[in-house]
Formats: C-alpha cells, structure tokens, sequence
C-alpha cells in the first residue's frame, strides 16, 4: 500500500489536493437529508417511513438517506465507481457514520427490530469488471461498526442497462424488471431487512429488489441510500 501511494498519490476528488480521496475541507461540503421523505409521496416523513395511506403490498416499508446526490457527491460516486477506486468508499463511509449510525438506530429503536443488512447486487459481468460492488462494500462497513448481520440476499440475474443513462421513469422501470431473484441459499422469511444501496433517484431499483424479498415473504423491508437523487 506505501508503494501504490508513492506510484499512484491519492488527491481529493473534488479539490484535486494531494493526501486522501476526500480532503477534511472538502468533506464539509457535502450536504446532510435533515428532512426526512416518504418514498412514494416526496412529502415530510418520521425517520422517512412510508406514509399509511401510500403502502404498497410488496412495497418499502421505509428509507434512510445521508446526503443530498448534489454535483460534489456526484463527483465522488463516479469517480470511486468508473475509475475503480475501492478504497475510496472506505473513506466516504468514515465520513459518513456519525450521520449514518444515528438515523438507522432510530429507525431501529423507534421500530424495536433487529435488522438484517443485505446489499443491492451487481450483474457479475459488471462486478468482475469493477472488481467490487459498492453496495456491499457500504453494508458489510455499516454491518461491522453497528455490530448488525449482513446477508446477501438477492442475487442479480439480468444484466441491465445503467438507470442514470435512462431518461424517463417508464424505461427505467422496464430495464430493472425482472432483474432479481431471491438466493437459493437463504430464507427471508419472517425476517425486518434494511437493503444498502449507493445512490436512489428514480427508486426502481430499490422497489423492485424490495418487491421480491416481500413476494418471498420478508417481513418489513427497508431502504438505506447514501444518497437521493
């Protein structure tokens, strides 16, 4: 690792100054969800729990977002993601604990469960490729310091299209179809799961990943996003 360092210098991805992935200036500037939303209605929502009125049978129960995906966050998700940067996530989720560990344990506690972490799945291809998947990398991080399960449960099964590249709700909710199924390793059962994700925009993929733990008969089935788009 001193070596790479030396080789490849690490620098602030939005500064560009040399020392780390995101510089202690530079982490001040992303910008913390203190409104908590509904996921269906957009509107005001404690600790963003799904509103009675907008349920839906095989829907999220609730979501937990940390930073609004504005242009400097922009710039880091895509950086650690499309230039390969593993360990880049690791310093993003130092930065992002605090904030992270006090909104999951009062969803915990306000709900009195035990939940089960499990990370959105890449398509193998694509995992291969990145040589990581994000959404594991941020779960089994938020597993080890809030001393909580992590399993993954769904595994990917269509390769699709990247959701930010398509334009409208409709395309998006096509591409991401059909994309999970449950893994046949596991029984979700019964079982409170908090799904970890990277970025949520549009939510399709959430909702769908979501639609097969609860058709598989999860219990209560929640989001966490280190974003909203």
């Amino acid at each position: 690792m001193f070596l790479l360092d030396i080789l490849y210098p690490k620098h602030c991805f939005i500064c560009k100054k040399l020392g780390d992935y995101i510089c202690d200036r530079c982490k001040f500037k992303l910008r913390l969800i203190n409104h908590d939303i509904c996921i269906y209605c957009d509107k005001s929502s404690y600790l963003g729990l799904t509103h009675p009125a907008c349920k839906r049978k095989y829907g999220i129960d609730g979501c937990v977002f940390i930073y609004k995906y504005d242009n400097y966050l922009k710039t880091i998700i895509k950086t650690l993601k499309y230039r390969l940067v593993k360990d880049g996530f690791e310093r993003l989720m130092s930065i992002s604990f605090a904030p992270s560990r006090t909104k999951l344990s009062s969803l915990i506690n306000a709900l009195d469960i035990i939940p089960i972490l499990s990370p959105i799945p890449l398509n193998k291809s694509r995992k291969n490729q990145r040589g990581f998947n994000q959404s594991d990398i941020i779960s089994s991080y938020l597993s080890l310091h809030l001393r909580l399960e992590n399993e993954e449960y769904l595994i990917r099964v269509k390769k699709t299209k990247t959701q930010a590249k398509l334009e409208s709700k409709r395309l998006r909710y096509n591409n991401i179809r059909g994309a999970f199924m449950l893994n046949t390793n596991v029984s979700v059962l019964g079982k409170n799961i908090i799904l970890i994700d990277d970025v949520i925009t549009s939510g399709a993929t959430v909702k769908e990943a979501v639609s097969v733990l609860k058709k598989n008969k999860a219990l209560n089935v929640f989001v966490f996003a280190l974003a909203k788009g």
